[in-house]
């Protein structure tokens, strides 16, 4: 009798699809979705009603807990009492320090297409295989990866007979020489105390990463920091140069400061970053553009040579004439990720992950708060005003997005200081920078001084807890002679007992 009524109640119905489509059951019936979220951005409350929505269409039934932004110990309270795999959202700084207790879950291959979940081939590739992915394990999807690129004065170049820097030997010497091209402006750097860690280590990655090589900041295998290296002293020496052409203002001058310098007229170059949210967002400061002023946009310069850890000596390439070129860029200074951290709890994540790529939108990005979100997809790059302030015009704003999509494209993209509590690695290298760039400190000494330091914290810390967290950011998984970790499981599968 059931078979007759819905055989008679489907023909009733304005609709071409075929019985057996209305008599499938939904896809997630039943099973919860739990996202766990920061604090503070009124998530649960702008995604009530799309999560609402994609109940009604799969059967699941969403879960959104939230958490304080930087509370580690609740963070994972939180993902504890969860009763299925939880999608969290959280820093790239909080996240480094999650990791030295718990690992990454693998995002699940069903999960990976537009259709389903996440447009994993949307990212943008040094998005994705840097960040995302590392050695093709798809493991987290950065939902911002902040870029510094360089601000110029196009048309006092143009009069000078000059051209955009594309080595740091090239931009030292553009500096060295503003008083004959900048027009009676000052060229500005963001070394405000803030932002001094991350500009030094953004102008020491070029020539401090080697192709062939896991490690950056610390040796992989022996814990050994590794600042205090040829490659990080010359970045020091090389900086504290350029400082002496620029004025005791970009003591004070944070990136966006830098910018809107440049972008006022009362700058000839400077180096900064598009504000948080582009034209839906509010910048640090309102940008009072100057008018005539044509402005130009490029990456940070690339390296000559390398530092290579294994020989420990500088190596320059190239063949027959011509010279490589390095070129690494820093990101993850700040910034979300979605991630799974394995739990001893049943279930998939697969309906989170789903219900995320709901509320997220095709783009990852309009549908989200102005500014949780920024440019990491290539579907993001056909809107600019989610990405661009709205100072830029004429050809200035598609050749911001072009330079950003070549450095987010490219393979040498560094996390910044990818290891727990890496706000008080950045601390002890912050003091110790600021002498040696002011003359009170020679560099050699200045870095081997730090490296001792970073040395002492990572005893502190624990070898261990530390290389866990350190192995996972850059892809390598955990290793097996690590001490094991109970709330291990797979996805899908039931938990280890």
């Amino acid at each position: 009798m059931l078979g007759l009524c819905l055989l008679l109640w489907a023909g009733c119905q304005p609709t071409t699809k075929p019985l057996s489509e209305l008599l499938e059951r939904r896809p997630f019936e039943g099973q919860q979705a739990l996202l766990v979220v920061p604090a503070g951005d009124g998530l649960p409350e702008l995604w009530d009603a799309p999560l609402r929505e994609w109940g009604v269409q799969t059967g699941g039934r969403p879960v959104v807990r939230e958490y304080p932004r930087d509370d580690q110990a609740a963070l994972q309270s939180v993902l504890a009492d969860g009763a299925s795999p939880a999608v969290t959202l959280l820093n790239f700084d909080l996240l480094a320090d999650v990791l030295a207790d718990l690992d990454l879950e693998r995002l699940p291959e069903s999960s990976l297409s537009a259709e389903s979940g996440v447009a994993w081939e949307d990212l943008l590739p040094g998005i994705r295989d840097r960040i995302g992915g590392p050695r093709r394990k798809p493991q987290m999807v950065p939902l911002r990866a902040p870029l510094l690129v360089c601000y110029y004065r196009s048309d006092l170049l143009e009069q000078a007979g000059l051209k955009p820097p594309v080595t740091w030997d090239d931009y030292s010497a553009l500096l060295a020489r503003v008083p004959q091209w900048g027009g009676g402006l000052p060229a500005v750097e963001p070394w405000s105390e803030s932002f001094r860690v991350t500009w030094f280590l953004s102008r020491a990655v070029s020539s401090a990463r080697h192709p062939d090589n896991y490690s950056v900041f610390v040796d992989l295998d022996s814990l050994k920091p590794m600042i205090d290296n040829t490659a990080f002293t010359r970045a020091l020496e090389q900086a504290r140069t350029d400082v002496s052409h620029l004025s005791e203002e970009i003591w004070q001058l944070g990136p966006l400061d830098c910018r809107r310098l440049v972008l006022e007229g009362k700058a000839c170059l400077g180096i900064g970053l598009e504000p948080q949210g582009g034209a839906n967002g509010p910048t640090a400061t309102p940008v009072l553009r100057a008018e005539g002023i044509s402005l130009g946009i490029c990456a940070l310069p690339a390296a000559t040579a390398v530092f290579n850890p294994n020989k420990g000596v500088m190596e320059a390439g190239g063949n027959r004439g011509t010279r490589r070129l390095y070129r690494s860029h820093l990101t993850g200074w700040e910034g979300l990720v979605a991630c799974v951290f394995k739990g001893n709890v049943q279930g998939s994540s697969v309906p989170a992950w789903n219900a995320l790529s709901q509320v997220a939108g095709s783009d990852w990005l309009s549908r989200l708060p102005p500014g949780l979100a920024g440019l990491t997809r290539e579907s993001q790059l056909a809107d600019a005003s989610w990405i661009i302030g709205p100072e830029l015009s004429g050809t200035e704003a598609p050749e911001y997005l072009a330079t950003a999509a070549e450095i987010l494209r490219d393979q040498g993209l560094v996390l910044q200081l990818p290891f727990p509590r890496r706000s008080e690695f950045a601390r002890l290298l912050s003091g110790p920078l600021m002498a040696a760039l002011q003359g009170q400190q020679p560099a050699q000494s200045a870095l081997e001084q730090v490296a001792s330091d970073w040395q002492s914290l990572i005893t502190e810390i624990g070898p261990e807890r530390f290389r866990r967290s350190y192995r996972q950011l850059l892809g390598l998984g955990v290793r097996t002679d690590s001490p094991p970790n109970p709330r291990r499981n797979t996805p899908g599968e039931p938990p280890a007992r």
